[in-house]
């Protein structure tokens, strides 16, 4: 079995969707969700995806967190750890790449972590997946293998 990273969404109303997160390898799984996420922040992860080559300093990231936010913007950050964070990372010049995810549960102390190997073309196929969730609310599902 190939290891993946899933996300499926669901629009919640006009501006937020619901999602949820599967992480699979050989011998694992777990899912997270449900996750409320703006819409223009899966979009702006999306949009990340295209960066070509991926540099150590602007790391594609879609980060959810609950709780208050803190201090000024731009600086606010939520004064609780992300339940949910994906990280696409480039491993050398070469064009291979990491994707990391990490499921918390905020209300224990358990969590799971996956870092898969993938590449820019598999890396690309998940971000046209993930262009249906521009726009008009709808369900769609994007898996990176």
């Amino acid at each position: 079995m190939a290891d993946y990273l899933q996300i499926e969404w669901h629009p919640d109303d006009d501006w937020n969707d619901v999602i949820h997160v599967r992480m699979v390898s050989s011998g694992f799984s777990a899912t997270g969700g449900p996750y409320y996420v703006h819409r223009v922040a899966l979009a702006q992860f999306g949009d990340n995806l295209d960066r070509y080559p991926i540099e150590p300093d602007a790391v594609p990231e879609l980060s959810i967190s609950y709780g208050r936010l803190v201090g000024t913007p731009p600086e606010s950050v939520f004064d609780l750890p992300p339940v949910l964070r994906i990280r696409i990372e480039a491993v050398d010049r070469t064009g291979h790449l990491v994707a990391a995810a990490l499921i918390t549960d905020s209300e224990s102390d358990q969590r799971a972590e996956l870092r898969m190997e993938t590449g820019y073309g598999a890396l690309q196929r998940f971000r046209e997946q993930l262009r249906k969730a521009e726009g008009a609310p709808m369900d769609g599902v994007a898996r990176l293998e």
